[in-house]
């Protein structure tokens, strides 16, 4: 929408996934690259939920410079309902201030990344007899912290923060019918 020189836009996602007889995947489907995540044999039902944010606000002054404010929102949520019944909640929320500079059929645009992140994950067992005994193999539940490295959680319950920081520049120019459309970009991402 358009007010004047000022520009606002945005988009909201919300979707639930529902996954029956799911093993080894006891951790959120965001952090596909995380060597950190519980996880036990035992098949189970999972239900995960999404509710993602985007908004950005502009202002065009004449002369070609558009500076722009854009918020990006994420709020996942994963819950097992068999024993070991993981819960994963994550949160995080990014900021990009930015600039765009257009000339005739051309832009020019760059971008800061910053934001953070926390990730509470809880194991609980309905049956006391699945939580304390190493009868039940299928259901003792482990840590991957990665490169191998596996033991038998000892605890239920922990955190995770991240912060992030990154940096996008990106071009695009009208060449006759065509667009060329070209960015690149660069995040880290720093979890404790």
């Amino acid at each position: 929408n358009q007010l004047g020189d000022f520009r606002i836009s945005g988009d909201f996602l919300f979707n639930k996934i529902f996954e029956d007889s799911l093993a080894f995947g006891q951790r959120n489907d965001i952090d596909r690259w995380s060597p950190f995540n519980y996880y036990a044999s035992k098949a189970g039902k999972y239900e995960r939920q999404n509710y993602k944010a985007n908004l950005t606000l502009s202002y065009n002054f004449k002369n070609g410079i558009q500076p722009f404010f854009n918020v990006n929102y994420l709020h996942h949520w994963t819950t097992g309902s068999v024993d070991p019944r993981v819960e994963s909640k994550k949160f995080e929320m990014k900021y990009n201030p930015g600039i765009i500079y257009n000339i005739k059929n051309s832009s020019l645009g760059v971008k800061a990344i910053l934001g953070n992140g926390r990730e509470n994950l809880g194991l609980d067992y309905k049956s006391d007899n699945y939580a304390s005994s190493l009868l039940y193999p299928d259901r003792i539940h482990y840590l991957n912290m990665g490169y191998g490295f596996n033991n038998i959680k000892d605890t239920l319950n922990t955190r995770k923060y991240s912060s992030i920081l990154g940096a996008e520049l990106s071009f695009n120019t009208l060449i006759g019918k065509n667009i060329l459309d070209l960015s690149t970009s660069f995040e880290r991402n720093r979890e404790n």
